[in-house]
């Protein structure tokens, strides 16, 4: 998938040998993109949330994912006050933490080993793309995940 902002979510199921990816822009953390690739691959797989290895990749932080009112109207009608946990209030606007949102979609789908790249994508632009900071005008990265063969 390619990425530029939004989160990547991975999942690793080392016990059903799994593997899954999902894209969370702020549309796919609102409607929990990440409880839904985990009811998919309990599905699919018959992988225990509690087995999955889940990581969270470069994105836009907290600090600088500048949201408009629209937007966190939208989480706080479909998360109710627990929205406001991941907005915050500044003299600029308001700011929503992806991170922190998916993560929290992530543990409340049952999943506890969530590891955090901590990387954002808008202050890092030597080594990452950002859709936010370069107005548009940027590339891509790129995310995979794969299971070797034979093991």
């Amino acid at each position: 998938m390619r990425f530029a902002d939004c989160v990547p979510i991975l999942f690793h199921d080392p016990v059903q040998k799994a593997v899954g990816i999902v894209h969370a822009g702020w549309q796919g953390t609102l409607l929990e993109i990440g409880k839904v690739a985990v009811n998919e691959l309990a599905r699919e797989y018959g992988s225990d949330p509690q087995d999955l290895v889940v990581g969270i990749g470069p994105s836009i932080c907290g600090n600088c994912y500048q949201i408009g009112e629209d937007v966190r109207q939208q989480f706080l009608k479909k998360w109710g006050q627990k929205a406001e946990d991941f907005i915050n209030l500044t003299k600029d606007g308001y700011y929503l933490d992806l991170w922190g949102a998916n993560e929290w979609v992530l543990r409340d789908a049952g999943v506890s080993n969530i590891e955090q790249s901590c990387i954002c994508t808008a202050e890092n632009l030597h080594e990452w793309y950002s859709y936010r900071k370069e107005k548009g005008l940027t590339g891509r990265f790129a995310v995979a995940i794969a299971l070797k063969s034979g093991g």
